[in-house]
């Protein structure tokens, strides 16, 4: 039987809803050997996740998710066998969680602009550390305020994930640029603190459904090799099982063409588990081998 592996998820440190320890023993539960713990710009979990890990007999790979900005797209990079304990590397990512904030009280004044009421105070109660999407649109959804613009748009009261595809992914009405690290400068970072990089859920950000058809943008990932990236997330679901295949396809032949790791994972948060969000993709038929991780580990190895 082959051991199977969840090498993107996260952690109540940022926008997931379990703490490290709890994530931990739902893999031991699963049946998963591995798991990265990646929350957004914070390392804050990995202690406790490592030793939980210890305690059960599951590895935990100590990982990071950063987001970065290329010609006014959001990308998300994932940092793995990053040293989490490094006071330099935890200074520079408490200086991204202060320009979150920034970047949240931005998009309130973007969403004024539309009729959307929250408060920052009601997005800070809901984050335990980190200030992420998740919690900007859960703050919303939970306002009674915006009940009647959110039915008329969505038709009922939508899902976090709607939300965030419908009003903060690139081009929509709330987003703004954090003014944070840039692909190139994330990836020498990352790559400074031990770090292996790898773009996370291509099939999304890289890829956009036109008029029933998948488009694939290929034009950045090859800028993001030039500037050392390591992996890709080809291993990934996207919103159905047919468009999950079409884009594992692509981008394995791209890890190819291009000699890249190969990664993949859930993107676990805990929230809105629809197919192919649930830890170790559970309830779809992609599962993530054992095997991908220990290329990723012979890679480190050999520097």
């Amino acid at each position: 039987m082959v051991k199977t592996v969840d090498l993107h998820t996260h952690t109540y440190y940022s926008d997931g809803v379990l703490s490290p320890a709890q994530l931990v023993k739902k893999a031991k539960d699963i049946g998963l050997v591995a798991i990265a713990i990646a929350d957004h710009d914070t390392v804050s979990g990995i202690k406790e996740g490592l030793e939980e890990g210890q305690r059960l007999g599951i590895e935990v790979i100590p990982g990071i998710e950063v987001s970065c900005f290329e010609e006014n797209h959001e990308f998300h990079l994932l940092g793995y066998f990053v040293d989490w304990q490094n006071s330099t590397f935890k200074k520079m990512l408490l200086e991204l969680q202060e320009r979150r904030v920034e970047r949240a009280k931005r998009t309130i004044n973007e969403f004024e602009k539309i009729g959307l009421k929250v408060s920052f105070e009601d997005i800070r109660a809901l984050a335990k550390e980190v200030v992420v999407k998740p919690h900007i649109a859960q703050a919303v959804i939970k306002n009674p305020q915006n009940r009647e613009i959110l039915e008329k748009t969505f038709g009922r009261l939508p899902s976090v994930d709607k939300f965030i595809q419908k009003y903060l992914c690139s081009d929509a009405p709330g987003f703004v640029e954090d003014g944070g690290w840039g692909i190139e400068e994330a990836i020498k970072i990352l790559h400074r603190f031990g770090g292996i990089v790898s773009l996370a859920h291509p099939c999304w950000d890289l890829v956009e459904e036109k008029d029933g058809s998948l488009v694939f943008e290929d034009g950045f990932l090859e800028k993001m090799v030039g500037f050392g990236l390591d992996g890709i997330e080809a291993l990934s679901f996207r919103d159905s099982e047919e468009n999950s295949k079409r884009c594992q396809e692509h981008f394995l032949n791209l890890g190819k063409k291009y000699d890249l790791l190969i990664t993949g994972g859930s993107d676990y948060h805990g929230f809105d588990e629809n197919t192919g969000r649930e830890l170790g993709l559970e309830m779809t038929p992609l599962k993530i081998s054992e095997n991908w991780l220990k290329l990723m580990k012979e890679r480190v190895r050999s520097g």
